[in-house]
């Protein structure tokens, strides 16, 4: 490689870097406007240190607005439901519903 080409081969880096950051951002974007239009369900493995809890997660979409579910399927018995602003947590062992309202832009589960 002749030294002339050596900024020209750094340009294509660049750019091409740029390109792919650009295609990146795109593709999050569009993951993060088919959560709030589709439907899903699936099954979510968390890894904390030694502990592993599984979860079943559903999501939907309906003319009444968003609906998510969140439910363990080890360890304590629970079951976490969002409709639009209102979440309902419920723990079967502990013969405990809590509701909150105006939970609106908070998450569904704890980090």
């Amino acid at each position: 490689m002749s030294f002339n080409s050596v900024p020209a081969a750094f340009l294509l880096i660049l750019i091409s870097t740029n390109s792919f950051a650009g295609d990146l951002f795109d593709m999050l974007q569009r993951m993060s406007e088919a959560d709030q239009k589709q439907n899903y369900q699936g099954i979510f493995i968390l890894r904390k240190s030694d502990n592993l809890s599984t979860l079943r997660v559903t999501h939907g979409n309906d003319e009444k607005g968003v609906w998510e579910s969140l439910e363990a399927l080890n360890g304590e018995p629970r079951k976490v439901i969002r409709r639009n602003n209102k979440v309902v947590s419920v723990f079967p062992k502990l013969e405990l519903i809590t509701i909150r309202l105006n939970a609106e832009n908070q998450s569904l589960h704890q980090q």
